[in-house]
């Protein structure tokens, strides 16, 4: 539901994208509108593959385990990290959004994080932290 709201929002500031949206839309809808067709060859699935043999198991397991042993060894030699520098993944650049869809779409999840706070205190039979 809020996937779609934040879509629908974007759509109505983003000319590209909702050209790119109508095109699909009827594009999807003559594909439903077209007559079935059946095909005059015979469509075979491939059986489904047979199991594998106890030593075919047995090597990939085995490979598995020396992956695993040389990234264990490989992060057990890396150095831990400058303690002059703060860890942490590094800030994200901000995407090229104007501020009236950034605004839209704050909005918009602050109204679904209301939504299920109240849902979720009807539930509990609570009002914050009284009971009913």
């Amino acid at each position: 539901m809020l996937e779609s709201r934040l879509l629908e929002a974007h759509l109505a500031h983003c000319a590209e994208c909702r050209s790119f949206a109508e095109q699909v839309t009827g594009i999807a809808a003559e594909l439903r509108a077209a007559a079935v067709e059946h095909s005059s060859r015979r469509v075979v699935l491939p059986a489904a593959p047979a199991r594998r043999s106890a030593p075919a198991r047995v090597r990939s397991v085995a490979s598995v385990a020396a992956v695993a042993a040389m990234a264990l060894g490989i992060a057990m030699r890396a150095p831990l990290g400058d303690p002059e520098r703060p860890s942490g993944p590094p800030a994200a650049a901000p995407a090229e959004v104007d501020d009236a869809e950034l605004h839209a779409i704050r909005l918009l999840r602050r109204e679904a994080m209301l939504a299920g706070l109240a849902r979720s205190e009807r539930a509990s039979g609570t009002f914050g932290n009284q009971p009913a």
